[in-house]
Formats: C-alpha cells, structure tokens, sequence
C-alpha cells in the first residue's frame, strides 16, 4: 500500500520531470527503490510467519472433526438424559413395591 508521502514523492518526481530536474529524480528513485527493498524483506518475513499456518483444507478438517467430537458429546448427554428419566422412573417403581411389601408384612 502506497503512503500518503510515498505519493507525495511521486508527485515530486512528477513535477521533476516535466521541470528537467535530473537530480531530485535520481533522489526520488534511489529512495522509492530503497522502499521496494524494505518492502521486499517485509514480505519474506511475512511469508516465513505465516508457513507455520495450516491451509485451509487443513484448517477445516481439523474444524470438521472437533465439529464431529461436539455432536457425539451433545447425543452422549442426550442419551444418558434418557438413562436418568429411566432410573428415576424405576426409583418410583420400587419405592411402590416396598411399600406394598411392607403392608403386606406387617399384615
């Protein structure tokens, strides 16, 4: 992206031109490729951080299967949800029974 001084010497290194100003070009240039080379280094740093990030493939198998791991716990929870209504349901059952039990003993 090109700086708002960045345009400010290329304005510069306009108006030399139409003025014949060979030395300001030649200073304008010199810096513009200094900054090119600037720039040049950023990118083979930026290149060199972001090889340690996974592609995207990668990155959405790697989703799928936490996706897949959330889905199984959430029927997990749904399932043992079940086992619970059953278990009391059989609580209540037996509670019945020994009541009855108990009457029938003390008869």
């Amino acid at each position: 992206m090109i700086t708002q001084s960045e345009w400010k010497k290329l304005g510069e290194l306009i108006v030399s031109i139409i003025r014949g100003e060979t030395k300001t070009i030649k200073k304008a240039l010199q810096a513009l490729t200094k900054n090119v080379g600037s720039l040049q280094k950023d990118m083979v740093s930026l290149k060199d951080q972001i090889k340690h990030l996974p592609s995207k493939e990668e990155y959405y198998d790697r989703e799928d299967k936490h996706m897949k791991e959330l889905q199984d716990m959430r029927d997990n929870v749904d399932v043992i949800s079940a086992y619970k209504d059953d278990i009391e349901d059989h609580q209540v059952r037996i509670n019945r029974i020994e009541r009855r039990l108990d009457k029938l003993r003390v008869s």
